[in-house]
């Protein structure tokens, strides 16, 4: 860390986190934000795959946008473009003139592994080898159901849909450090912004956003940033 040249903790730190099973008041996050802006010139929200979709294909239905679907009627997440839309949004209320959009990915490979890291890693590996020596199918991982035991977690019992429970205490522990709350008093409301001359720069490695979580930055231009 060197603040003198702008690299400091608060600005590559992550300031908000956006997941389906949260419920986010945009109004009174954006209030936040722009007061992180103000302090340290760029804010950075971390979004899972699904977060707002529902709210996001309203406001573009209602402009009279059709948007494709899946067989099961579904809207593809990759038309919705969750992380351009909210970089949009919060750039035009906190006042943020850069956008940057980005997979999660090249954000959580930025730091080197530390030690928990390693020993994770480590453990997984050293199954999974074990594992495929005696053929032994499945996906290495601390099975909750058997009492967080590391082993090969057979296929069948692999499946989306299960909801995060939003009380794990270390989830209650990250959002309280951050600063974020999950539920919000009175009616906060922020000025939208011109949102339609928000420029955002999407960093991906394929075209395809379906199946990531996003990462973005916004950020006011000339602010130091490494």
């Amino acid at each position: 860390m060197l603040p003198g040249l702008g690299l400091g903790k608060k600005r590559i730190d992550v300031h908000a986190i956006f997941i389906p099973e949260l419920n986010v008041n945009i109004h009174a996050e954006a209030a936040r934000l722009k007061e992180i802006m103000n302090e340290n010139d760029c804010v950075n929200i971390f979004i899972s795959e699904g977060a707002g979709v529902e709210d996001i294909v309203k406001e573009k239905e209602a402009r009279g946008e059709e948007l494709p679907r899946d067989a099961f009627g579904h809207v593809k997440l990759d038309a919705v473009k969750p992380g351009e839309w909210f970089g949009k949004q919060f750039a035009a209320m906190i006042g943020a003139e850069k956008v940057l959009v980005q997979k999660s990915g090249y954000f959580s490979r930025s730091p080197p592994a530390n030690t928990e890291d390693q020993r994770l890693i480590k453990s997984c590996t050293t199954l999974a080898v074990e594992c495929a020596l005696r053929r032994q199918a499945g996906v290495i991982g601390h099975d909750e159901y058997q009492g967080n035991v590391l082993r090969a977690v057979e296929f069948p019992r692999i499946k989306g849909g299960k909801p995060f429970d939003l009380k794990q205490p270390w989830f209650v522990d990250m959002l309280a450090q951050i600063g974020q709350k999950t539920e919000y008093d009175g009616n906060v409301r922020v000025p939208q912004g011109d949102v339609e001359n928000v420029a955002v720069r999407m960093n991906m490695t394929s075209g395809n956003v379906q199946s990531a979580s996003l990462f973005v930055q916004s950020a006011r231009s000339g602010s130091k940033q490494t």
